[in-house]
């Protein structure tokens, strides 16, 4: 099979390797599609190899996110069965193959199915992104009478923060731009208002709204990854979400 991997010398090649197999407690995923994301550069680029956490002369493997179909079941291990759609987190750092392959294999623990409606590409920016947020949710402990501030609140990690933030109970201030206010508006039941300024102007407002749709944890990403990224400058705006 092909896997792409690094030394940590700005460099990335692709290699021809055996298939992995699924060992005790472990599946085997065909891959049909894989995110990219920082750590992956950050990887490339030798961060860690010089911090001593990769140790692999001949080639560290990249990838974290994975999404594709279970293609074998290691030992001990009853589901999902072979066949199922499922997306996956590879988070070992130190690994000579990892999600940018053919085949990956996880433990069973770190395998999720993809809902109905939701394809590969999109379940693919999920593991990564959507354990971060919810994670940092995590540490700021108990949200009442709490607000928290989201920057970058359309991108690959705040898209997930503000709306799992809100199901949570916090009240959350999102700043976006103002192109992103439809999209921020789908992704969770709030109540919203919103202000923004573009340079040399007075402030515009965005009318209130009220939605009454809330999407399950695990089925955001189709929209979020369409709109993840927004990298052309621009007028920014603040947003304001109550559970």
């Amino acid at each position: 099979m092909r896997a792409i991997v690094t030394t940590g010398a700005e460099d990335v090649k692709t290699i021809e390797v055996a298939v992995p197999e699924a060992g005790p407690g472990e599946v085997r995923i065909e891959l049909r599609a894989a995110a990219v994301n920082p750590v992956d550069s950050q990887t490339r680029q030798g961060i860690y190899h010089r911090l001593g956490w990769i140790d692999q002369p001949e080639g560290a493997g990249l990838g974290w996110d994975a999404a594709g179909i279970v293609d074998a079941l290691g030992d001990g291990v009853v589901g999902p069965a072979v066949g199922t759609r499922v997306v996956a987190l590879h988070d070992r750092l130190d690994a000579p193959l990892r999600a940018f392959a053919d085949y990956v294999v996880v433990p069973a623990t770190a395998v999720a199915r993809i809902p109905d409606g939701l394809n590969f590409a999109g379940a693919a920016t999920l593991p990564l992104n959507l354990s971060t947020a919810d994670q940092a949710l995590d540490l700021l402990g108990d949200p009442a009478g709490r607000t928290l501030l989201v920057t970058g609140a359309a991108g690959g990690v705040g898209g997930f923060a503000v709306p799992l933030a809100v199901e949570r109970g916090w009240t959350v201030s999102a700043l976006g731009r103002p192109t992103d206010t439809d999209f921020l508006r789908s992704a969770v039941r709030y109540r919203f208002s919103a202000k923004f300024r573009r340079p040399g102007s007075t402030p515009c407002s965005i009318p209130r709204y009220s939605e009454t749709r809330r999407f399950p944890r695990w089925t955001t990403a189709e929209p979020m990854w369409a709109s993840c990224r927004r990298q052309s400058p621009g007028p920014r705006a603040a947003s304001t979400f109550r559970p």
